[in-house]
C-alpha cells in the first residue's frame, strides 16, 4: 500500500508540473518570443521532469509507449503533453521551421491516439484535439 501511495503522489506532482509548464509557455508567449518560450519550457521539461522533448519527437511511434511509461506518464499527463506538443509544433511552423512543426505534430497525434487507446472513457476534448492536429498536418507550414 505504501508503494501505491508514493506512485499516486508522484503522478499528482507530475500532473501539476505539466500544468505549470503549459501555463509558463502561455505566459512567455504573451511576453514575446516564441523561440525563447519553446527553449525555456523544454528546459523545464528536462530539469523538472527528466523528459527530453527533442528526444521524444525523434522517437518512432512504436517506441513512444515505453518511453512515456518509463517517465510514469498517465492518460491525463498524455493529454497535457499532447497540448504542449501541438502548441509548440504550431509555433515552429509560424517561425518557418516546417520540419520541427511536422515532428511535433506527428508526435502529438501519436500521443493523443495512445491516450485514447489507454483511456477507459471517450473524450470529446481529445477527439477535438486530434481533429485539430490532423487539420494542421494537412494544411502544412504554419497552418496555411
Amino acid at each position: 500500500m505504501e508503494r501505491r501511495d508514493i506512485l499516486k503522489e508522484q503522478a499528482e506532482q507530475l500532473g501539476k508540473m505539466l500544468g505549470l509548464i503549459l501555463q509558463h509557455l502561455r505566459i512567455l508567449l504573451q511576453g514575446g518570443s516564441a523561440e525563447i518560450a519553446i527553449a525555456n519550457t523544454q528546459e523545464q521539461f528536462q530539469t523538472k521532469l527528466d523528459l527530453d522533448i527533442s528526444e521524444l519527437v525523434q522517437l518512432p511511434p512504436e517506441a513512444l509507449p515505453d518511453y512515456l511509461d518509463d517517465h510514469l506518464l498517465q492518460v491525463r499527463h498524455l493529454d497535457q503533453l499532447t497540448t504542449y506538443l501541438m502548441q509548440t509544433g504550431m509555433l515552429h511552423g509560424q517561425a518557418g521551421r516546417t520540419n520541427e512543426q511536422e515532428l511535433y505534430l506527428h508526435t502529438a497525434l501519436a500521443i493523443n491516439q495512445l491516450a485514447d487507446h489507454r483511456s477507459d472513457t471517450y473524450s470529446f476534448d481529445r477527439q477535438e484535439q486530434r481533429i485539430g492536429i490532423e487539420r494542421a498536418l494537412r494544411a502544412g507550414p504554419a497552418g496555411d
